[in-house]
């Protein structure tokens, strides 16, 4: 049996911050995802913030063209990370590791009066 960690994700970019270590360029990335359903006939349209890391490679768009609004694919792994802070306290981070991504131009705005 062969455990598989992979997700596929298209969304809108929020922030953006590249950066460097050593002479490897990477990018970190929110993403936004919508979900839209009804709940007592009433459109709801549910967004999740995800936080990518994207390291450039050749399956990596130019990490230069990430810019905040832009539709971006992308094809990666789940990682979790747990650390305490400064202050003693615990947190919890849960990233996705990016190997694959494309932007998507032209992309189209849901309308939500259909739902």
């Amino acid at each position: 049996m062969e455990f598989v960690n992979r997700v596929h994700l298209t969304g809108i970019i929020g922030q953006v911050r590249v950066s460097k270590i050593g002479g490897t360029q990477y990018a970190r990335v929110s993403l936004a995802t919508n979900y839209a359903f009804k709940k007592d006939d009433c459109p709801v349209i549910e967004t999740t913030w995800h936080n990518l890391t994207i390291f450039q490679s050749d399956k990596t768009c130019d990490l230069s063209l990430l810019e905040k609004g832009k539709a971006l694919k992308v094809v990666g792994r789940i990682r979790n990370q747990r650390y305490t802070g400064s202050d003693g306290s615990e947190h919890y981070l849960i990233e996705i590791i990016v190997s694959e991504c494309s932007l998507i131009e032209g992309h189209l705005v849901l309308e939500t009066s259909g739902l």
